[in-house]
């Protein structure tokens, strides 16, 4: 049995979130999504980049938020469908005002 354990993916992830946020955004879309997710093309990829190139720890934030909605933790989905219902009652209520002025 050897003394040392090569770190699992999941571990090496979890160091490149602090490292490197952006390169942690590549990777987690790369492993999840497969290699034609992984451009910064996508909104994920951009907004860390942005969030990175502020103040660094927004995007470490933000690869850490990544992380842990491609891993399922319920409070990274949580915060999802927050958003989600957020947007749609911003929706909704522009809808709203569009028939009244109407």
């Amino acid at each position: 049995m050897p003394l040392l354990r090569w770190p699992s993916v999941d571990q090496q992830l979890w160091v490149l979130c602090f490292l490197c946020p952006p390169a942690a955004c590549y990777a987690i879309k790369f492993i999840y999504d497969g290699p034609l997710a992984a451009d910064f093309n996508t909104l994920d990829l951009a907004l860390n980049l942005l969030l990175t190139l502020c103040c660094f720890v927004p995007g470490v934030c933000h690869a850490l938020y990544l992380f842990g909605r491609y891993k399922g933790v319920a409070l990274c989905l949580a915060l999802d469908a927050w958003v989600a219902a957020q947007a749609a009652a911003v929706l909704r209520r522009r809808r709203e005002r569009a028939q009244a002025s109407d």
